[in-house]
């Protein structure tokens, strides 16, 4: 497991985050892709810490559902996790797709 590449993806997600909340007051739809960003990176960069790959998934919930899978012992409060936010991951996702080819709205 490349150790560097754990670090740099986990540095890009506190990044990606960081400007997502300079984001937050005036331009919502980029803070929304950015958020999205953020989380996809932070998981990919945990998956390739325990996995030595990174997932090509891009859908949070698919990433946390293999997460879950993964790691048995957290599989039950990620399935929680998930069922509890599932609108709030609809809009990552959401965020992820139309915001480089349509409007998005919340």
């Amino acid at each position: 497991m490349a150790i560097e590449e754990v670090k740099l993806l986990r540095k890009r997600a506190e990044t990606f985050l960081k400007h997502a909340k300079e984001a937050l007051n005036n331009e919502f739809d980029f803070a929304c892709f950015l958020s999205e960003q953020s989380a996809q990176l932070f998981i990919k960069s945990i998956m390739l810490e325990l996995t030595g790959e990174i997932p090509k998934l891009h859908r949070e919930r698919e990433l946390l559902y293999l997460l879950g899978k993964t790691v048995v012992e957290i599989e039950e409060p990620i399935l929680k996790f998930i069922e509890k936010n599932k609108e709030k991951l609809r809009m990552l996702d959401e965020a992820y797709i139309t915001l480089r080819y349509t409007l998005f709205t919340i």
